[in-house]
């Protein structure tokens, strides 16, 4: 069977722009997980900087609580 060369060609740009497609894709799906990737480091950082806040916060009324129970009546 012969294929015309005009159908060889048209196939071979349809498999060049499949091609492009599949690369596209896999650079949209790395730059998604790149950014979230950040998004959740930024995330934890918050959490984690809050949490230490709240530690501070809940340490301090403690040691000014003693430090009021010790003074001269």
């Amino acid at each position: 069977m012969l294929l015309h060369p005009d159908l060889l060609l048209d196939l071979a740009h349809l498999n060049h722009q499949n091609r492009l497609s599949e690369v596209e894709t896999w650079r949209l799906i790395r730059e998604a997980r790149q950014s979230r990737a950040k998004f959740l480091g930024r995330l934890l950082h918050r959490l984690l900087a809050a949490a230490r806040e709240q530690l501070r916060i809940q340490v301090r009324p403690n040691s000014m609580t003693s430090d009021l129970a010790n003074l001269p009546k």
